[in-house]
């Protein structure tokens, strides 16, 4: 009997390691880095990147002005503004984005560079997490406030 159960718990936990992998997630779409060359120095570009998140409102996670990176939490957005290109967005459900947002120094000025994600999550909670791809919206208005500022 001792020796049943012993096979048992084998055969259960090598078929639990192999499904353990597969998850409830969609798969994540590799997101473009989308990026802007500006011509002015990082420390201009930088200040007019903090002007920009508190312009549009972003949550800020996190902000390093030594590193010149921000972070901003998950945070849901308006579908009217097409920031993410999810397919199908259903009534029900809430879109959220989350950004990485750094100045790189340059020789001619300084780049402005996104790592956006987007998803959609259904408010019922039926049905999987969907990721995103980046419409290019968020990007294109964010970096049109940033040159904003820094005139």
């Amino acid at each position: 009997m001792n020796r049943l159960i012993s096979v048992c718990l084998t055969l259960a936990c090598a078929i639990f390691a192999a499904l353990a992998p597969i998850g409830c997630e969609t798969a994540r779409p590799s997101a473009p880095v989308v990026s802007f060359d500006l011509e002015a120095d990082a420390d201009r570009v930088w200040a007019a990147v903090v002007e920009a998140a508190e312009a549009m409102d972003l949550m800020i996670a996190r902000a390093d002005p030594e590193a010149r990176v921000i972070t901003t939490e998950w945070q849901t957005y308006s579908a009217h503004l097409k920031y993410g290109a999810c397919a199908g967005v259903l009534p029900d459900a809430r879109l959220e984005m989350r950004h990485t947002i750094r100045v790189v120094p340059g020789d001619a000025g300084a780049t402005l560079a996104f790592d956006s994600r987007f998803r959609m999550i259904r408010n019922t909670g039926a049905g999987p997490l969907t990721d995103c791809a980046s419409s290019g919206a968020f990007e294109q208005r964010f970096m049109e406030r940033t040159q904003r500022a820094l005139r």
